[in-house]
């Protein structure tokens, strides 16, 4: 049965005399809430069509824009049209019962008043009685000032169409609750979205400006806020393992380095969460390979040519014998990232290439430590002219492999756990150096390490991630998720990664992945975010992103929106 001859049925059912107004009581349960939202813009429509004292052809063909009515159908559509019209009941009586109908749902009452702007800009020209009418009905429907000025922004030539009064939010907002707003919206556009509100199927061509509408807001607010940069950090889990000898992406069914994910798979999951976190730089962890006969950063650019990414130009500096990198790609039109590492050999604190000397075990004896992935040191300078500093960095613990009992097991992890905070301390000899000098920095990447993460942090009294912060009374650098482990009391604490445990067949998830800021960057920071795919809402509602993240690498991305 059509939507049409429902309706046909609806009117048949009211008895002789009784208003149009009457049938909105009978049409509540969910399989007739199409029927009772079409008659609603169909009946307001007509009535609104009296707003500027006359009824034109166009305002009676408009409802074309709104639904889909097929020949046969017109006139049941047009009979309801002219109950409405006649009727002696005025608008606000059957504003009030449709939204009693709707009571409590915002979105189908915002879909309604869509319909009626597109019946009132038909003829091309938007009178002062019709933006009365719809303004006094988006009242009845309780509907805020902003919302009414948000659908009239987009609807009308000559209303004040920026794009904040189109997405209903402040020009004060940061872009974190924009975006947020921005989501939501096209969330709620969705056609089986709509439906479910009760939009019937022949009008979800509304869908179509309304998206258009919120998209091109978005845009406009972007290319205004330029000057806000997005910084990211990610470890990507055997990225190498994706590209041949010559640096091309093999989107294949062979098994990637990922545990039960094909090549291809992992390819495009990785360029879909590469695309959605869109940023103008991003520190990759486990970069692919580069060595004489394999180059790390045309793997990356090809990878970003593939997935048509604007980040696009790629940075490696000191390579290891690893298989796993430390790059930077980036938006080339945003930023320009040069390789600068700092210090001479000889000096007290020397390049990260080098070898550097500090007693581990307290014999009064220096010991020789070096990284086995060198950070990334990088000068960078944004097309507006800020100029930080940059270090990306992937300390590393390695397990205790040849151990062949416990206590070979607990010598051999001190051992290295001594190696990985030596490697801390060298870290934050540069940190402080940079701090000295005035100079804003960030430190981004994996530190393999966190506050509480395992036994060794109360032996040694204190993780990789405290020294690299700072102590109290000394120059800091500053991360909100950091923060918060460390000062929790109760509760579960930020993560940015999960490893499955075949021994224990479960998921251990972690926080070990970080963008740590001086304090002159920390105050232009507008958002941290960590896009994991079940704690970040966003991420947990978008299946497609969801499922995305779990298949792309075994850690999440870390973001950061700094306003300059």
């Amino acid at each position: 049965m059509s939507l049409w001859t429902r309706i046909s049925d609806a009117l048949a059912a009211l008895a002789n005399g009784e208003s149009l107004s009457q049938v909105f009581n009978t049409l509540r349960s969910a399989p007739e809430r199409s029927v009772g939202f079409t008659i609603a813009v169909i009946a307001l429509g007509a009535k609104m069509a009296k707003a500027d004292g006359q009824v034109t052809r166009d305002e009676v063909t408009a409802f074309r824009e709104v639904f889909n009515i097929a020949e046969e159908d017109e006139a049941n559509a047009a009979k309801v049209f002219n109950m409405a019209r006649l009727d002696v009941a005025g608008y606000e009586e059957y504003a009030a019962r449709i939204a009693d109908m709707f009571e409590g749902e915002k979105g189908t009452l915002c879909d309604l008043m869509e319909g009626l702007f597109h019946i009132a800009m038909a003829d091309g020209f938007y009178h002062p009685g019709e933006n009365e009418f719809l303004q006094q009905v988006a009242g009845i429907f309780g509907l805020p000032d902003t919302e009414f000025r948000a659908l009239r922004a987009r609807f009308v030539p000559d209303a004040e169409a920026d794009p904040y009064t189109v997405l209903g939010v402040s020009p004060d907002s940061t872009m974190e609750q924009i975006r947020q707003v921005w989501r939501a919206m096209v969330r709620e556009t969705h056609p089986d979205r709509m439906i479910a509100r009760g939009v019937p199927e022949e009008a979800i061509r509304m869908a179509e400006k309304r998206m258009v509408d919120i998209n091109r807001a978005w845009e406009e607010i972007t290319k205004e806020r330029a000057c806000v940069m997005r910084i990211a950090c990610y470890n990507v889990e055997w990225f190498d393992r994706l590209f041949d000898d010559e640096g091309q992406l093999q989107r294949d069914t062979r098994w990637s380095g990922r545990r039960d994910v094909k090549r291809a798979d992992q390819a495009k999951a990785l360029g879909h969460v590469f695309q959605r976190i869109d940023a103008d730089a991003i520190m990759v962890i486990e970069a692919p390979d580069d060595h004489q006969h394999r180059s790390g950063t045309r793997a990356l650019e090809n990878f970003a040519k593939a997935y048509d990414l604007r980040s696009c130009k790629a940075l490696i500096g000191f390579t290891n014998t690893t298989q796993q990198e430390i790059a930077l790609l980036y938006d080339p039109t945003k930023l320009t990232a040069t390789h600068d590492p700092i210090g001479a050999l000889g000096d007290p604190v020397p390049p990260f290439n080098e070898t550097y000397q500090i007693d581990l075990d307290i014999d009064n004896r220096a010991d020789s430590v070096r990284f086995s992935k060198p950070p990334l040191e990088l000068a960078i300078e944004t097309a507006a002219g800020n100029n930080l500093r940059m270090i990306g960095a992937h300390l590393k613990s390695k397990a205790p492999h040849g151990a062949h009992n416990a206590a070979e097991v607990m010598r051999f992890s001190i051992a290295n756990r001594r190696k990985q905070l030596a490697q801390a301390v060298w870290l934050r000899a540069r940190v402080e150096e940079h701090l000295d000098a005035g100079e804003a920095l960030m430190v981004l990447g994996d530190l393999n390490d966190g506050p509480g993460l395992d036994e060794y942090e109360n032996l040694f009294g204190r993780s990789s991630v405290e020294i690299i912060l700072g102590e109290i009374g000394c120059p800091c650098l500053y991360d909100p998720h950091a923060a918060r482990a460390l000062a929790r009391k109760i509760g579960g604490e930020p993560t940015t990664s999960r490893f499955f445990l075949k021994k224990d067949n479960r998921y251990l998830q972690a926080l070990l992945d970080y963008i740590m800021v001086s304090d002159d960057l920390r105050y232009k920071a507008e958002t941290w975010r960590i896009w994991h795919p079940f704690d970040d809402p966003e991420c947990w509602e978008d299946l497609k992103l969801r499922d995305a993240l779990l298949t792309a690498s075994d850690h999440f991305p870390v973001t950061l929106d700094l306003d300059f």
